[in-house]
This record gives C-alpha cells, sequence and structure tokens, in this order.
C-alpha cells in the first residue's frame, strides 16, 4: 500500500456544521467566522437536513431555506478564504426513525431481505425518487459549493430499522427477474444468494445488479450538478469496506460515476465515541483499508467525528490521536464532525478549538514530510473488494454471512507492535511477507494462491481450512483439516513444544481465544510444530502454531485460530507477540522486507513510510500507560540516531542508541517518552 501521492504541505481542516435556518444564524456565522480564524480551519462543509432536524426527502421548497442560510455563510467565509461545501445528510436516508414520505412522495420504500419495508428510507431504483433527487442536487449546486459530499447513506446496508438494509423491494425483484428471463421471488433469490458451499450463479448476478443500481444514481447525481456548476466537484462518503463488498461495489466505477476525474472520498474514521485505547487497532486497520482500495489520486478525507458530541462523548486526546494519524498516512484534509446538529454552534465545547490550535504546528510538520511518493513498509495484509462474490457460507441465513474477515491480521499484528499494509495479491512482491485471514481466499485464482505460496506467508485458522478445502493442503503443510468446537474438543491452553524456538513450557489461553471452534489440523511430517493445543487434563487436541516450507519455495506460518475484524484481546500477550515476532523473523530470513517489530511493549502501534531520500517511523500507543522508551527492530535504514518531532512542528535529534545491526536487520533503542494516547514520529536517512 503506498500512502496518497498527492503533495500535501499545511493540515486542510474540513469543519462539518449545521446552521439552522432559523432566527440565530447571524449570532452562529460571526462566531463561525471568528472559530475558523482562530483555528485555521480551511473549509466548512454544511449539513442540510441532519440528524434531529432530519424531517425525512425534503421538499424544494423546504431545501432552499437551508441553502439561503448557508448563502449568507458562503459569503462571510469567502472573506476569510474559507471554503464553502455542503453535506446533504441522506439521500438514500439512513434510517426511519419514524419518518414517513410526504403526501405525493410516490417514492417505492426499501425493503429487506425478509421483506420488511421501511417507512421513510427509499430505494436508489425507485424512477420517482431519482427525478426528485436529481432536481435537489442541482438546487444544492445553484449556490456554487466547492464540494457537495454524498453522505455514507449511499448504501443498501444499515437502514434501520431494517434487518441488514435492502433493497429487495418489488423494484428490484423484477430487474432481476428480467436480468434471468423467469420470474423468481424475494424469497428465492435470498436463499439462493446466501446458499451455503460454492456461490449459487444467483450471487454474482444479484450483486452485479446492487452494484449498477448504485453506479447508474452515481451518474445521474453527478451530471445533474455539472448541468448547474461545473466547478463544483462531487464526493463520496463511505462505509466499511467489509460490508460495502456484500453490496457488490466496484469502487473504481463507483468512484469514476460519482466523482468523474477528481475523485474524493472520506473514508470512515470511528469509533465516535469514547474508545478502550487498544480498540484503535481495529479503526485505523479500517482506515487504512478504505484508503488502499480507492483510484490513485483521490482526495483522501478521513471523518473524524464525535458524535453525540463534546468531551462527554470523545476527549480531546483521542480526537487529536485520530487527526495525528491522518496526517502521517497521507490524508489530503481532515473532516471534523465535532459540534452538535441542532444548532447550538462551536461554543459548547471549547477544548476542541483549543485542540485544533496547538496541534496546528505538529500536524502541518507531518503534512510537510509527504512531499512526494511514500510507500509503507510492513507485512503485507492481502484483501480482495470482490471477495463477497466467492466467499463460502456455512447457514445461508444472513446477509452478513457474505462479509469476510480481511483485516484480522491487521489489527492483531498491529497490536502486537508489527507494521503491516494492505495489498492485493496483484501488488505483493517477493520480497514482501503476506498474511491473510477469513475466507478472502475463496476469490483468489489457483495461479494466484501458488504466487501467494511461493512467498512468504501467515495464516489463520480460517484461511488454512478454506485453502484445504480448495485442495492446497500440501502447500501448506497440512493433511487434514476440521473445526474443533470447544464444548465437545473441550481444549484449554496453549503450550510451547519448541524449545530451540523459544522457552517451552510457556502456555496460553485457547479457550478464551476461540470459545466456540478453533482448527483442528493433521500436518505433514516436515512441519515445524512450535506448540500444542491441550485440555485442563493436559491431552493434547491438536497443534497450534507451526512453520513449513513447501516444495515451491515458499515458506509458510499457520496458527488454528479464526481472526477477524474485531479486536480478540485473549489472542494478545507478550508470548504471543514474542512467537509471532520470531515466525515473522524466520519467514524473512533471507529478504529485508522493512517490517517493523516493537519489542516487550503492549499495543505500540507501528507505521512505517519510505521516501526517496528519508524514513517516517511513527510509533502509536494504545495504551492508557506511558513508555519512558521503545526498543524496536527493523531493517533498510541507515543506522544512526533519528530525529523526533516535538509538539511545536520543530525537530530535534532523539536520544536513541543502535544495539545491534546484523546484516540488514537494525535494533534501535529510543529513549523518550510517548504519553498515553499519543505517538512518536521519528525520522531516518535512508542507507
Amino acid at each position: 500500500m503506498s500512502s496518497n501521492k498527492n503533495v500535501k504541505k499545511a493540515t486542510h481542516l474540513m469543519l462539518r456544521y449545521t446552521l439552522l435556518p432559523d432566527n440565530s444564524r447571524e449570532e452562529r456565522i460571526r462566531e463561525l467566522v471568528k472559530f475558523c480564524v482562530d483555528t485555521g480551519i480551511g473549509e466548512v462543509i454544511f449539513f442540510i437536513n441532519a440528524e434531529e432536524f432530519n424531517d425525512g426527502h425534503l421538499t424544494l421548497d423546504e431545501t432552499r431555506i437551508w441553502l439561503d442560510a448557508i448563502s449568507e455563510a458562503k459569503e462571510a467565509l469567502s472573506e476569510i478564504d474559507v471554503s464553502t461545501s455542503l453535506n446533504p445528510w441522506h439521500t438514500l436516508l439512513h434510517g426511519d426513525r419514524g419518518r414517513k414520505l410526504r403526501e405525493n412522495q410516490n417514492f417505492q420504500l426499501m425493503v429487506d431481505p425478509y421483506g420488511n419495508m421501511s417507512t421513510c428510507c427509499v430505494c436508489p431504483l425507485c424512477p420517482e425518487w431519482r427525478k426528485y433527487i436529481k432536481e435537489i442536487f442541482k438546487l444544492y449546486a445553484s449556490i456554487k459549493p466547492k464540494i457537495i459530499f454524498v453522505d455514507d447513506d449511499f448504501r443498501y446496508h444499515n437502514h434501520a430499522p431494517l434487518i441488514w438494509g435492502g433493497c429487495f423491494c418489488p423494484i428490484h425483484i423484477e430487474k432481476f427477474s428480467e436480468v434471468l428471463g423467469k420470474r423468481v421471488t424475494r424469497e428465492e433469490v435470498v436463499r439462493k444468494v446466501l446458499k451455503p458451499g460454492k456461490p449459487h450463479p444467483y450471487r454474482r448476478l444479484w450483486l452485479n445488479l446492487f452494484h449498477e443500481g448504485l453506479k447508474s444514481l452515481a451518474e445521474e447525481l453527478h451530471d445533474a450538478v455539472k448541468s448547474v456548476s461545473n466547478e463544483t466537484k462531487i464526493g463520496l462518503m463511505c462505509s466499511d469496506p467489509t460490508v460495502h463488498a456484500a453490496e457488490g461495489r466496484n469502487w473504481n466505477e463507483l468512484i469514476k460515476a460519482l466523482c468523474g476525474d477528481k475523485p474524493i472520498v472520506r473514508p470512515h474514521g470511528g469509533p465516535y465515541t469514547e474508545a478502550s485505547p487498544p480498540h484503535w487497532h481495529s479503526a485505523f486497520a479500517l482506515l487504512m483499508h478504505t484508503i488502499a482500495l480507492l483510484p490513485k489520486g483521490t482526495y483522501i478525507c478521513p471523518e473524524i467525528e464525535n458524535f453525540p458530541f463534546t468531551r462527554f462523548s470523545k476527549s480531546v486526546t483521542q480526537t487529536s490521536l485520530q487527526i495525528t494519524f491522518s496526517q502521517l498516512i497521507g490524508s489530503n484534509g481532515v473532516t471534523l464532525d465535532l459540534f452538535d446538529f441542532m444548532g447550538n454552534g462551536v461554543s459548547m465545547e471549547p477544548k476542541y478549538g483549543e485542540m485544533l490550535i496547538k496541534g496546528r504546528a505538529y500536524w502541518d510538520a507531518i503534512g510537510s514530510e509527504h512531499s512526494g511518493q511514500g510507500e509503507m513498509r510492513g507485512v503485507k495484509v492481502i484483501f480482495n473488494p470482490e471477495s463477497s462474490y466467492h466467499t463460502r457460507t456455512e447457514r445461508g441465513e444472513s446477509w452478513e454471512e457474505l462479509y469476510t474477515q480481511d483485516r484480522g491480521w491487521a489489527v492483531h499484528l498491529s497490536s502486537l507492535g508489527v507494521s503491516y499494509a494492505f495489498s492485493t495479491i496483484n501488488d505483493l512482491s517477493r520480497d514482501e511477507l503476506a498474511a491473510i485471514s477469513g475466507k478472502m481466499v475463496y476469490s483468489l485464482s489457483h495461479e494466484d494462491i501458488r504466487k501467494l505460496l511461493r512467498g512468504r506467508v501467515l495464516l489463520d485458522g480460517q484461511a488454512i481450512r478454506s485453502l484445504s478445502e480448495m485442495g492446497f493442503g500440501e502447500l501448506i503443510g497440512v493433511k487434514e483439516a476440521n473445526w474443533l468446537n470447544q464444548r465437545e474438543a473441550v481444549y484449554s491452553f496453549e503450550e510451547m513444544i519448541d524449545g530451540d524456538f523459544m522457552q517451552k513450557g510457556l502456555r496460553m489461553t485457547a479457550q478464551l481465544v476461540a470459545p466456540d471452534r478453533l482448527l483442528g489440523y493433521k500436518l505433514m511430517n516436515d512441519c515445524r510444530v512450535i506448540s500444542e493445543i491441550y485440555t485442563a487434563k493436559r491431552t493434547r487436541v491438536t497443534s497450534g502454531l507451526y512453520l513449513f516450507k513447501n516444495k515451491l519455495g515458499g515458506k509458510v506460518v499457520g496458527i488454528p485460530y479464526v481472526l477477524e475484524n474485531r479486536l480478540n484481546v485473549a489472542f494478545l500477550n507478550y508470548i504471543r507477540q514474542e512467537g509471532i515476532q520470531r515466525c515473522l523473523k524466520w519467514l524473512e530470513s533471507d529478504i529485508e522486507s522493512g517490517i517493523v517489530l516493537v519489542k516487550g511493549e503492549p499495543h505500540i502501534l507501528p507505521v512505517r513510510i519510505d521516501f526517496e531520500e528519508k524514513i517516517i517511523i511513527g510509533l502509536f500507543n494504545l495504551t492508557s500507560d506511558s513508555v519512558d522508551s521503545i526498543l524496536f527492530e527493523t531493517s533498510r535504514l541507515k543506522p544512526s540516531s533519528p530525529l523526533i518531532l516535538e509538539k511545536d512542528g520543530s525537530w530535534r535529534k532523539a536520544r536513541a542508541e543502535i544495539l545491534t545491526k546484523r546484516g540488514i536487520h537494525t535494533r534501535i533503542l529510543v529513549k523518550e517518552d510517548i504519553w498515553p494516547q499519543s505517538e512518536m514520529i521519528l525520522k531516518f536517512q535512508k542507507p
């Protein structure tokens, strides 16, 4: 994965803001202008018809009332060189919350897989609604905003109170019947799309219908805007790529249809409320996953939202951490949703403004380091945007069964102090380490799988099970692989048995890591077994961690656990950290992949970005404890003392010591503090 290639300098802060069209607007505009001047906000993105003041699908006249107020603010902001953009809070509508269609709004309402119908969320194929929404977007464009953002309800999933989402309405069923050349029912479509085992042909056709529906709508919205204001750009707000995959989303095609030749995307950046610090591993992995699948040259402005707002919801500390991470990975801008939708303005939480003022020089300094193309270094977590077309369901009961857990290794590697980046199989080179979790391997061709297994790869239990089922057991060291139920197999703990690899007899929980099931496998004789799984009575259940060299010259590391996108804290401990890191060093023993390995500290997320003449390493402390020094190991850098970035935006020489240098690998001790939920940014020279 490459960090964003657009050259960036200063921090572009984009404030998402609600200006109610009422008698308070003059005061709120004055307050907003002052806030922008004080904090360096460069763009204000105005909500329309949002949250508590959402009133369903507004008429043109009702929409004009909002735009009149925003136009007044636009004029005032232009005097201080602040841009105005729009964020209509919905197209289809996030959830009905009891709202209903207005009289004469003859829109087809959204229907979920089980036949439930929304009272206000609409079907994206509805011709009457499409006519309506195009006129609404023309009206938005009439005030000449810089960008019109299409909010992330532009999707099929998550339209409460529907189960999963939609749309399985009569229009969709009729369209699908036309594709098939015969009549089908909603029940038949759902049953066959979710059929257990190998995908039924209906799945590809239905997901294609989903994608084409939103793509054609995106084209119509783009054309509507451009017909009124050619200079106005259109941006897309999006959700979890794993979920969008179950909608058949083709990212390049959809973004091209909506944005044209200047793609703008606001990736999802939760959580919205204060989170346990380690859970930021999941949030940052989601953000990096999204960015990895966007078209080259996309203007990227991650979402930072503190709903339902104020520091009762999210602290200054975690908000600042998100901004810093977004800057480090090369984002072009940052969207800030910091204040409520009810017209109370920016004064309800002054600490956020103070944070923006205080952090500006620091964030500018980080941004200025992105002077050109940068390459993220780490274990390459393999993903495929089309994974839901190929994954194999087990029960065939829920649309969530189409989700694949592509981020499983990313979330857990970073928790163990290992740097990573996302990659497709096509972009993976032979001198890189790969990691695969979940069922995404079903989406790879046999040729791609052989390419993967000629290299160096880390597999979780689900990936091993899938590859074995596909006939690749011989290349991953597995003769048989079957699921073991915890209540039947009664597995309890994992114990290290290879004293030459690491200390023999060390134990870790297995029953908490895998409370439902883990993979039991019979390994080939030339596998090196590092650990075994036992019952409480010390009866062996199955092998645990293992290493294997296959006949293609590839190296494989396998574990019996299933790693999902959400963090499984029970998987994490110092024994696991040391074991996985030793496995990675075994995998890269004859190459220089540039991964960063943080030694002996929990939840230090390392990010490494290589530029032409320098290397930037960020170390994020995702705990509530301070750290007074950091020991890490990496390669492909000049073994000399790095520079460290101060909070005032200046660089100074870090207090660092080069402990060992063996060939291309260097072990470095940095004797600097990292405060809880904060970070250390280092700069090295390239060799």
